[in-house]
C-alpha cells in the first residue's frame, strides 16, 4: 500500500533517480558519512539533508520544476570512480564531490554536461591528466581540482563561452 507503479513515473524522475542510485552503490554509499536521503520512497528532490550550521545542503538540490540541477556531496567518504551515467544530469550546474577518496582518472563523460557552471574535485585521489574536453564545457565558471595527484598541462578554455572565474589546481603537478 502507498507504492507508486514505475510506470506512472515520467521518464526523467525515472532516469535521475537510477542514475542517483548508481552514484550511491558506486560510489559506496553504505560508507558515506551522511546518507542524505538516498534511496528513499520519496521524490528525488528529497535525496538531501538540509543546511546545518557547519555545511550547505548535502545530497540532490533541485530547482523549482523538480529537476535536479546540484550534486553537493563533499567530504561525506566517497570512494570509487565517477560513473558514466552521471552525465544524464543533463540540467546539472553545480557537482561538488570535493573531499572525499574517488580516484581514478578524471572522467571525459563529465563534458556532456554542457549546463555545468561548478566542477568541484578537490582532495580526493585523482590521477592523469585533466581532459581537453573539460575545458569545452560552454558555462563552466569554477573548475576546483586541487589536492589531487593531477600531472599534465592546463587543457586551454579557448572553446569556452563563459567566463572561467576560477580554476583551483593548488597541489597538483600541472604546467
Amino acid at each position: 500500500p502507498g507504492k507508486k507503479p514505475v510506470d506512472t513515473y515520467p521518464v526523467e524522475e525515472l532516469r535521475s533517480r537510477y542514475v542517483a542510485a548508481l552514484l550511491y552503490f558506486v560510489l559506496e554509499g553504505v560508507g558515506w558519512n551522511d546518507g542524505a536521503n538516498f534511496l528513499t520512497a520519496g521524490h528525488i528532490c528529497d535525496w538531501n539533508k538540509p543546511p546545518s550550521s557547519q555545511r550547505d545542503t548535502i545530497g540532490i538540490i533541485c530547482s523549482v520544476d523538480t529537476v535536479v540541477e546540484k550534486v553537493n556531496l563533499n567530504g561525506n567518504r566517497l570512494k570509487g570512480a565517477i560513473p558514466t551515467e552521471i552525465q544524464y544530469f543533463t540540467e546539472l550546474r553545480e557537482l561538488n564531490l570535493g573531499n572525499n577518496g574517488i580516484d581514478e582518472g578524471i572522467p571525459t563523460h563529465l563534458s556532456a554536461m554542457q549546463d555545468l557552471m561548478v566542477l568541484d574535485l578537490a582532495n580526493n585521489a585523482f590521477t592523469g591528466t585533466i581532459p581537453q574536453a573539460i575545458a569545452s564545457l560552454p558555462n563552466l565558471v569554477q573548475l576546483i581540482l586541487r589536492g589531487n595527484m593531477l600531472s599534465g598541462s592546463i587543457p586551454s578554455f579557448h572553446n569556452n563561452s563563459g567566463t572561467i572565474a576560477n580554476i583551483d589546481m593548488v597541489s597538483c603537478e600541472i604546467k
